[in-house]
């Protein structure tokens, strides 16, 4: 019985833990062109050349006609101490189908996903989180979170966001504890 409550009690304060602000401040783009590039300089330098401007703006112009660029600059007291890469993919049916294998036409018509994901989905490896060496990955994390919730919400006026992932999430990126 004891453990009962105390499982209650977890799932209550994670429900509470996901519903409230962190309190940093967040940029969030459409484009990497719309964000201080600075800033996005100094947070990815001398991570993945996935992570680079120079990258992400031909991504943002010859990205795969099913995504979306999303991108975000997150700020602690004016300071830039996280920066995120995310795609919106529309997944349907079509994109399903195996060439020796054969779903009815129905379901291959009318299934259409909207996903948003944490990284990047033309290239392998956890290319979307660059975070200060001042920020534990921890809260990293919750950050990345955050902006989900908040660019999933945004979203509803283009249709909702069936899933949420976070791509090729390596060891290293696992808070230990």
């Amino acid at each position: 019985m004891k453990d009962t409550f105390r499982l209650l009690k977890d799932k209550k304060l994670r429900h509470k833990e996901r519903y409230t602000s962190l309190g940093y401040q967040y940029v969030i783009a459409d484009n990497i062109n719309f964000l201080n590039n600075d800033d996005w300089s100094e947070l990815t330098k001398n991570k993945t050349v996935f992570m680079s401007l120079a990258y992400l703006q031909v991504l943002d112009v010859h990205s795969p006609k099913n995504t979306e660029q999303r991108y975000a600059l997150a700020y602690q007291d004016g300071k830039p101490i996280a920066a995120f890469v995310f795609q919106l993919a529309v997944i349907c049916g079509e994109q399903l189908l195996l060439p020796d294998k054969k779903l009815k036409e129905k379901v291959v018509k009318r299934y259409q996903e909207r996903v948003l994901v944490c990284g990047n989905l033309v290239s392998n490896g956890l290319h979307g989180v660059a975070l200060s060496n001042e920020l534990p990955v921890e809260q990293g994390w919750r950050i990345a979170a955050e902006l989900m919730y908040r660019i999933r919400r945004g979203e509803k006026i283009n249709g909702s966001v069936n899933f949420v992932l976070i791509k090729d999430l390596g060891s290293i990126w696992i808070p230990r504890g």
